[in-house]
């Protein structure tokens, strides 16, 4: 199989130092794919990356106040490409579709706990089924945008997902990071 991108999605980092973030679709370079090519590789590139967030919620008699951030993090110390394939353009950007969706996954993430109604006795368990089903739905986004494309090897297919990538960024725009 060429090209089958596997992603990691966690609330939570390990004490490892701070991968690259991939804010506001940071685009990819084979050189940010820094983990050694695997023994007997299944496919020409992995692409890990996951999802933080934060969050403070105030429950005031005036009302709920939510604040979120999000972020999805390349993580280059797992992510390998077959160094014969680094002159491919064409998996490059079917890798950078993967962080791409990654980044909606984070995005979405962030409105789906802001137009939550929480409750002040669960409002921490309700989060956390709200990223649950984020990362689940966007698990089976992943798998459908490798089995679309058949791992970036039609193109047709591939432009189609392009598209819709960037529409749905787009479509997300007001839960951008808000730059300082």
């Amino acid at each position: 199989r060429p090209s089958i991108s596997k992603i990691t999605l966690n609330s939570k980092r390990s004490g490892k130092a701070k991968p690259k973030k991939a804010k506001r679709c940071r685009i990819l370079k084979w050189e940010d794919f820094k983990a050694p090519l695997p023994e007997l590789p299944n496919y020409y590139a992995n692409n890990r990356w996951y999802i933080t967030y934060t969050y403070n919620v105030y429950f005031g008699k005036n009302g709920t106040k939510i604040t979120v951030n999000t972020e999805c993090i390349f993580d280059e110390d797992n992510s390998w490409v077959d160094p014969s394939r680094k002159n491919d353009l064409a998996l490059l950007k079917h890798e950078q579709g993967h962080l791409d969706i990654g980044y909606i996954a984070a995005l979405e993430l962030k409105r789906r706990i802001l137009q939550e109604k929480l409750d002040p006795d669960t409002y921490r368990t309700q989060i956390d089924n709200i990223y649950q089903k984020t990362l689940a739905e966007y698990i089976e986004i992943e798998k459908l945008y490798d089995k679309e494309t058949q791992n970036y090897l039609n193109q047709e297919n591939q432009r189609k997902w392009d598209q819709i990538i960037v529409q749905k960024i787009i479509d997300l725009y007001e839960y951008w990071p808000k730059t300082v």
